[in-house]
């Protein structure tokens, strides 16, 4: 299984070591899985590519009020779910991985900011 840590707020994002250049890589499962859509949030991402990550699973669990306010959720075919990440022993997905300026954390906790935060440590089954 993949080394996590819980983050808890944009200074411990902010903590985790980056590049020379002060970028810090994140991994999409939902929406970041669209170049496009990431680019929304993150205008000026860099190194945009895809990776396999071991020890996580995603499923459709967190039914967030976004999907109300926004017009997304549909009550009448019960589609109100947010796809969510969580650790589980022995399964693998495709993620996408792309980098940003640490000064965009507070962005992307804004946009994300209804879910918790993990830091993942590369390791041989976290191929960027």
């Amino acid at each position: 299984m993949a080394v996590y840590s819980v983050l808890d707020d944009a200074s411990a994002l902010a903590s985790l070591p980056g590049d020379v250049d002060g970028y810090i890589s994140i991994c999409g499962y939902g929406s970041l899985l669209s170049e496009k859509s990431a680019r929304s949030t993150f205008p000026n991402l860099i190194n945009f590519r895809t990776a396999r990550l071991t020890g996580f699973r995603r499923l459709f669990s967190f039914v967030g009020a976004f999907f109300f306010t926004h017009g997304i959720a549909n009550l009448k075919t019960q589609e109100i779910a947010a796809l969510s990440v969580e650790p589980y022993e022995d399964e693998t997905f495709i993620t996408t991985v792309f980098d940003i300026k640490k000064t965009e954390i507070p962005a992307f906790i804004q946009r994300e900011r209804e879910y918790r935060f993990l830091a993942v440590v590369k390791t041989q089954d976290i191929r960027f």
